[in-house]
């Protein structure tokens, strides 16, 4: 008997509350398994999504790929099995899948470009604010090891690009171009921008870390 949507999505929840690692992304793949063999479809992007999550920070990032796939495909195919926070989760994701997948030899350049590319794509038909994307951008470039100037160019198109719902939040945004600006010796400027904004101590899962 299929269960019903809120069963389901309690099973999905209480595999997110456990610790990242082989256990929950075993536990996540056969929930995924089973609702999408079994239903109910309105819990499957959620299932999706968790899948996604638990391989991109239990150190498996590799193998987040093929669930993200599915889980475009599924809001390509059926956007009206995802609410809202569905909606969110799938858009949130491709930082995810540009930012980490980078970190694997494996996986090919022009799958992450074509993620990339995918991403932007899909942030303007959907209506939402770049920010996300041209950040994706600029990690990618230096990523890569794209000319100095290529990756200053998208660095700056970032930091002018308005915030929105998809921006990193304000306690990793300002680590990650103080990073980039220590590396290219603009010490000042990112000590600055780190005293500036370690005077309101904002936190979030990674940060301060």
């Amino acid at each position: 008997m299929t269960r019903s949507v809120a069963e389901a999505n309690i099973a999905i929840s209480r595999i997110r509350e456990m610790p990242y690692g082989i256990a929950r992304s075993t536990a996540s793949a056969a929930e995924l398994d089973r609702i999408t063999a079994e239903g109910p479809p309105e819990a499957r992007a959620y299932a999706l999504f968790t899948t996604v999550e638990g391989y991109a920070w239990g150190g498996e990032v590799d193998k987040a790929f093929l669930p993200f796939t599915q889980m475009l495909r599924w809001w390509d195919a059926h956007p009206e099995y995802f609410d809202e926070q569905d909606q969110h989760s799938l858009f949130w994701s491709f930082k995810w899948m540009v930012g980490h997948l980078s970190d694997f030899p494996e996986i090919s350049v022009s799958q992450i470009t074509s993620t990339l590319e995918d991403m932007a794509r899909r942030f303007a038909v959907a209506g939402h604010g770049m920010n996300a994307v041209e950040l994706s951008r600029f990690q990618w470039a230096r990523a890569r090891g794209a000319a100095p100037e290529e990756v200053a160019a998208a660095y700056e198109t970032w930091v002018a690009t308005p915030r929105d719902d998809y921006s990193q939040c304000e306690a990793c945004e300002p680590g990650d171009r103080a990073a980039y600006l220590f590396e290219v010796g603009r010490r000042d400027e990112g000590i600055r921008l780190l005293e500036t904004v370690l005077t309101g101590s904002p936190s979030c899962a990674t940060e301060p870390g």
